[in-house]
């Protein structure tokens, strides 16, 4: 090979890695923006997202129960609870479930206490006053009747000799 051959391959090889230098300088910026977009775009999403559910959060009625465990009373649950006189209407109400929740643990007359709570006719007067709470308090009638359901389950689990603070000891 004479030298002249190899002046032109050097040339040829290099101009190729130039061009290809540039092709690929000219296509990795063009991807770097799309990554820039597509993160902007993305925080844009997220952003939407979050308003979205903060406007979703804002509708909820406030909570009546504390979802620790076992299930208390929020403030305006015993607020609930005291306008309603919720635990005499518990006290009445055991004696229908007693005998129902014979044997079950302390989950089962939980399960029987709101599921009663939930699914009872009220009568008219206590139907008013549930019906007002729920308005004066901003939350709808199944909160209302979440309240009934923790009074009715802590006035079973005190006849049974199940204590709360005895569930608190298990549950930490």
């Amino acid at each position: 090979m004479t030298a002249l051959h190899f002046a032109i391959a050097a040339v040829t090889i290099s101009v190729t890695l130039v061009l290809a230098a540039i092709g690929f300088a000219y296509k990795y910026g063009k991807w770097q923006g799309e990554v820039n977009t597509d993160r902007t775009n993305f925080k844009d999403f997220i952003r939407e997202v979050r308003t979205d559910i903060k406007k979703i959060l804002e509708r909820l009625p406030p909570p009546t129960t504390a979802s620790s465990s076992p299930i208390r009373l929020t403030e305006l649950g015993a607020q609930i609870s005291e306008k309603l006189d919720a635990k005499a209407w518990a006290k009445a109400e055991a004696e229908k479930l007693f005998e129902q929740t014979e044997g079950a643990d302390a989950l089962g007359i939980q399960e029987t206490a709101f599921g009663h709570a939930q699914n009872f006719e009220p009568p008219e007067g206590l139907l008013g006053k549930m019906r007002e709470s729920a308005f004066e308090r901003g939350v709808d009638l199944d909160g209302v009747r979440d309240v009934l359901g923790v009074e009715l389950r802590d006035v079973l689990l005190d006849r049974r000799g199940i204590r709360l603070s005895s569930l608190d000891e298990k549950s930490n």
